[in-house]
């Protein structure tokens, strides 16, 4: 009989256990951003119950009682019947907080508290949620949101955020109904700054005005970026070399063209005689300078290929081919003198000279053969 009534009691304490156990989880399953707030202001280990001090630095159980008991109460509400949150302007530091603007009694509210972290706020791990309270700013073409600003953010980290507007006269009282929905964001790799055209005005001060003047003095001069040379992109085309010209005078060739186009660098003069098969490299001279002077060893005909390279050093733009005819070439000597094609001129002093020796030879016939 004991041990029956013994197995009816276990089995009860198991039902009753298995009933409280479920019941419990459906509850927690449940739970949602309506009661995050309640475990941001309950204290851990604080079971004091006859403080009602609200400050800011405190929040316990009495405190949390004094709040919900002014949510009833309280004038705020939002300027549309849905609450909208969006991230905006993100780069790896800063994000722009879009969100429905709040009333009281009517009047804007300007203080909102945004409550950030890297797991989702439903996770409820408190010592991972950072909040701040940011002024609003107004967005020009929509009267029934603001802007909220949040810096000092990791960058390329993922972020959940909910928001609430600041009660005017109590800044710890902030009702559960008045929470936004989380949303979540990742904010862009170190050095990314936000699109230079979706940025929103900055926001006045409301204490104090700082001077135009000051502000110049403290801003840092910008270095400007060096501009980079646009090269344009020649076809293969497009005619490069026009009004191409040559002189040649006795084994030297001068070349001649319009260096009229700035996006190409140098000009490349290849050579080749009628007799030769295939074309030698003589030069590379800058396309502006528009002319190039070579030497030939021998006469007839040449075929000069010019070529452009732009200022990647690639070829670009079409070949020119230009026939050169060389019709006589110096020979070369020795001692590097002009070869001598006639004989010398004789003078008047060189004839006096000849006379007088065959006049010598004269004399001296005479002379001697007058004696025998």
């Amino acid at each position: 009989m004991f041990m029956k009534k013994l197995l009816q009691l276990i089995l009860a304490l198991a039902v009753i256990f298995w009933y409280t156990f479920v019941a419990t989880s459906q509850v927690q399953a449940s739970d949602s951003l309506d009661d995050f707030l309640d475990d941001i202001l309950a204290e851990d280990d604080d079971t004091d119950t006859t403080d009602t001090n609200t400050d800011e630095d405190e929040h316990n159980a009495a405190d949390k009682e004094k709040i919900l008991d002014e949510v009833d109460g309280d004038d705020r509400e939002y300027a549309e019947d849905k609450t909208f949150l969006a991230p905006k302007n993100i780069t790896d530091t800063s994000v722009d907080i879009i969100t429905t603007k709040a009333l009281y009694k009517g009047k804007e509210v300007d203080k909102y508290r945004i409550y950030y972290s890297e797991k989702t706020l439903t996770s409820k791990e408190l010592d991972l949620i950072n909040d701040i309270i940011a002024d609003a700013s107004k967005i020009d073409d929509d009267n029934k949101k603001i802007s909220l600003e949040l810096k000092g953010l990791k960058a390329n980290t993922k972020y959940y955020v909910v928001v609430s507007p600041v009660h005017p006269t109590d800044t710890v009282n902030q009702p559960a109904t008045m929470i936004t929905e989380e949303i979540s964001f990742t904010t862009k790799p170190a050095g990314t700054a936000a699109p230079a055209d979706t940025k929103e005005e900055e926001k006045e001060d409301d204490k104090t005005t700082a001077d135009p003047k000051e502000e110049e003095k403290n801003e840092e001069p910008k270095e400007e970026e060096p501009k980079k040379e646009e090269v344009k992109t020649i076809k293969p085309t497009d005619t490069v070399f026009t009004g191409v010209k040559y002189t040649n005078d006795e084994n030297k060739v001068t070349l001649t063209w319009n260096g009229n186009n700035d996006d190409i660098a140098k000009a490349e003069i290849n050579l080749r005689h009628q007799g030769e098969s295939s074309y030698t490299k003589v030069g590379s001279p800058q396309y502006k300078n528009g002319t190039f002077t070579f030497s030939v060893n021998k006469a007839g005909n040449y075929f000069l290929k010019i070529r452009a390279l732009d200022k990647t050093n690639k070829h670009v733009g079409k070949e020119h081919i230009q026939t050169v005819k060389v019709t006589e070439v110096m020979a070369p000597t020795e001692n590097k003198e002009a070869a001598v094609t006639k004989a010398p001129a004789v003078g008047p002093t060189t004839d006096l000279l000849i006379a007088l020796i065959i006049f010598s030879l004269m004399v001296y016939t005479f002379v001697r053969f007058r004696r025998r």
